[in-house]
């Protein structure tokens, strides 16, 4: 990146690309301050560019992309004990921030999350006192905040994912005695309430970033972790690792199966807690489908944009016409063509036509013909 950031506000922009706003800029060791500072990632070209400066200086602040293409930059510290209830909006379209309203509370780690009716939820964060069980929403128009029904919990630092249904879900955080949480929370749009969701099977360990069905969160733990929002498994990807361990990163999407992950700080070692790094990194998500009407799960690798290889684990069983009725065990490798597009909640969706080919020494030939449409 073309500076330091941590504990920045990042969110992806309607052409892909991705705001890093503000964060701190020093170490933390009592001096740390905000910074007006942005980064611009470049997708797919996988650059870094300097950004305009932000209004004022915040760090920890909420950071999610409005209905209508701006990104709106929430509350957060101007320092490191000096909380803000101001918040600002970033505009792709003319590279420039303009002032937004201010929030109900001030406050600094706060999870933000747009609604299916353009709304946006800001949800907890510390408010000067510590986690906060508060939330607030924030018209389509980004006019105004006003308040909304309360968390059962305080949380700070939580992820926020939208569930099919269009309910939001707040995961994990910092709970009231500063130890991580393994507790959720569904928020429903309809009632503006909150209630208790399941309970995760770990604690996160770090920003997270929503992929469709799964969030992908990468910090200081061993490597990467996936939590499955359909049933909240819990799933350690070796190959997530960052070395050295990286804290205070932020995340954002970048698209299919991959998401960013900007700036963080990294143990010294030497009596400092940490120093900022200027590294950025993009994790890549394995993608699965179960193909209900045939039955082995088809486990997917994206080799190259537009082409995904497809590899049963198992025999299938297929109808066989020509010859005569009758069936018969093929194991499988396929290849298809694959076209991509993101649904209006930005879930992925394939639809995939593929030709069933048996293994060699099979006897006859098979041809079957199926489209898979699936997300994650």
């Amino acid at each position: 990146m073309t500076s330091f950031h941590w504990a920045a506000g990042t969110a992806r922009l309607p052409d892909g690309d991705v705001l890093v706003a503000g964060g701190y800029t020093a170490s933390f060791n009592g001096n740390a301050d905000g910074t007006t500072n942005t980064d611009l990632f470049l997708w797919p070209e996988g650059r870094f560019i300097s950004g305009p400066p932000m209004l004022q200086p915040r760090a920890g602040q909420a950071a999610v992309t409005m209905n209508d293409g701006r990104v709106l930059e929430a509350g957060g510290s101007e320092g490191q004990y000096s909380l803000t209830a101001s918040s600002e909006f970033y505009d792709p379209k003319v590279r420039a921030f303009t002032p937004g309203p201010a929030l109900s509370t001030p406050r600094s780690g706060a999870a933000a999350i747009r609604l299916p009716d353009s709304r946006v939820l800001i949800a907890g964060g510390y408010d000067g006192a510590g986690p906060t069980t508060s939330a607030e929403l924030l018209d389509p128009a980004g006019t105004a905040f006003t308040p909304t029904g309360s968390m059962a919990e305080p949380r700070s630092g939580a992820a926020a994912a939208l569930l099919p249904d269009g309910e939001a879900i707040l995961i994990g955080g910092i709970e009231g005695s500063y130890s991580g949480s393994t507790t959720t929370e569904i928020f429903n749009p309809s009632r503006n309430t909150f209630r208790p969701g399941p309970n995760l099977p770990g604690q996160l360990g770090g920003p997270a970033a929503s992929l469709g069905g799964s969030l992908i969160v990468i910090g200081p733990e061993p490597a990467a972790q996936i939590l499955d929002l359909s049933d909240f498994s819990l799933t350690v990807a070796g190959s997530g690792q960052l070395s050295p361990p990286i804290f205070s990163d932020s995340a954002a999407p970048l698209g299919p199966g991959r998401a960013l992950y900007a700036g963080g700080q990294k143990s010294a070692g030497d009596g400092h807690i940490a120093y900022p790094v200027d590294q950025a990194w993009v994790f890549s998500l394995p993608a699965s489908f179960k193909v209900r009407r045939h039955g082995p799960k088809l486990l997917v690798g994206v080799d190259a944009p537009g082409t995904v290889t497809l590899r049963a684990p198992r025999v299938v069983k297929s109808r066989r016409r020509e010859g005569g009725p009758g069936t018969i065990k093929v194991p499988l490798v396929l290849t298809a063509r694959s076209r991509k597009t993101l649904d209006a909640r930005g879930k992925l969706r394939i639809r995939i036509r593929v030709k069933f080919v048996p293994h060699v020494g099979a006897s006859g030939t098979l041809r079957k013909h199926l489209v898979l449409t699936s997300g994650f």
